[in-house]
């Protein structure tokens, strides 16, 4: 089966525009430099994962990704107005700039879309983890074999500051948890001797 089938491309990225979990971005009707989407700033950016369309009516799905301890930010859109079907990633020029850091595209999309790379983002979407793989035509190979999530900068705001908390109860004695622990690790020194 070719992997730049169409047919299998619109249907899944369907399966993604069409949920009812993924906000709508408002694009206010702006159009970019080059007529592509690449507009969108990352400050505009409310959810991991959001939806749109442009000017031409052609949807848009703009994701926020995790590799590592990298940043990636791309927009999927329908590559033509009349013709729903081909699907192609855009990206802002440079990349997007948070923190510090530079963040591009993650998908090399050049042609279009393939079946292998919106099966990714639509395994992606839906919360899970995915292992990448040559075939996924990724703009840096250096993220071949690494893993790929959602970045939600909420949930991960909330998971470093439950660590945080969590390193202050376990090793302050103050904290009955640091006392029994500190307890446990002593009996268990001396039952060594």
């Amino acid at each position: 089966m070719n992997d730049k089938d169409s047919t299998d491309v619109y249907n899944i990225m369907i399966k993604i525009y069409e949920r009812d979990d993924i906000p709508f971005l408002d694009t206010k009707g702006r159009v970019g430099n080059t007529g592509y989407i690449d507009y969108i700033n990352v400050d505009e950016l409310t959810h991991p994962i959001m939806k749109s369309y442009d000017i031409y009516n052609r949807r848009i799905i703009v994701m926020q990704f995790i590799i590592e301890d990298t940043i990636r930010i791309q927009t999927f859109f329908e590559r033509y107005h009349n013709c729903e079907a081909v699907w192609s990633g855009a990206g802002r020029m440079g990349g997007v700039h948070i923190g510090g850091c530079n963040h591009f595209s993650l998908l090399d999309t050049f042609g279009g879309l393939t079946r292998h790379q919106a099966k990714l983002l639509l395994d992606v979407s839906l919360g899970n983890i995915v292992k990448i793989d040559a075939d996924h035509y990724m703009e840096h190979k250096k993220f071949i074999g690494k893993h790929v999530m959602l970045y939600d900068k909420k949930k991960i705001d909330a998971v470093r500051k439950i660590q945080r908390y969590w390193d202050i109860c376990r090793y302050n004695p103050m904290y009955r948890i640091a006392r029994k622990f500190a307890i446990e690790g002593y009996n268990e020194y001396i039952k060594s001797f």
